[in-house]
């Protein structure tokens, strides 16, 4: 199995036909089941929220000069309309950003899952944002759709997935690791939607 040549990844926005993947075809890895890519969001989920416990600290302290009877204090009440929004926006663009650009979230390098468009060849950041948006259809609904969705599909794939026309792989030991870029400036991004509810504006 000739795996992904992910050390030859290209910018977004590169020109159409671009096969830094490699060949297209279901070689390139096996599809990643439920309970591997249920593990891969929790990971990204406890990181999640780390970062946001210290964002939410510093923010609290550096941008508003108090912690407000705690970072989520009752202090910070009016602000909570705007920090759940924010909540939901945070990990889209996380996720959207370091899939498209690194292939994997953090989660999904960890557990060697990359996600490629069904073609098999680099997703493209607008198939990335639908799978990720779906995503919170899949958790309103307990996985329930996810699960349903991957059990009839012989690549795997959940609603988003299918929107988006994405996959996600499990690829072989000693598959190079894609650069990360992609999963920094995701991160950064995520980063920026925690401090945004404590700027004085």
């Amino acid at each position: 199995m000739q795996p992904p040549n992910w050390g030859n990844q290209t910018p977004l926005g590169a020109a159409p036909g671009y096969d830094g993947y490699g060949p297209s075809n279901p070689s390139m890895g096996t599809p990643a089941g439920f309970w591997i890519r249920a593990g891969a969001r929790i990971i990204d989920t406890v990181v999640g929220g780390v970062l946001g416990s210290v964002i939410g600290l510093l923010g609290a302290i550096l941008l508003r000069g108090q912690l407000y009877g705690g970072a989520y204090g009752a202090g910070m009440g009016p602000l909570m309309p705007m920090k759940i929004v924010l909540s939901l926006i945070g990990p889209l663009l996380y996720h959207s950003i370091s899939e498209s650009m690194s292939g994997a979230s953090l989660g999904k390098l960890l557990c060697g899952l990359r996600v490629m468009s069904d073609d098999y060849k680099q997703a493209s950041l607008g198939a990335t944002l639908i799978r990720s948006a779906a995503y919170y259809l899949d958790a309103f609904c307990f996985a329930l759709p996810a699960y349903s969705s991957m059990q009839g599909s012989a690549t795997q794939q959940r609603l988003g997935d299918k929107w988006g026309h994405t996959v996600v792989v499990r690829v072989a030991p000693g598959t190079p690791t894609p650069p990360l870029a992609g999963i920094a400036i995701g991160f950064a991004v995520w980063a920026v939607t925690m401090l945004i509810p404590y700027l004085p504006i």
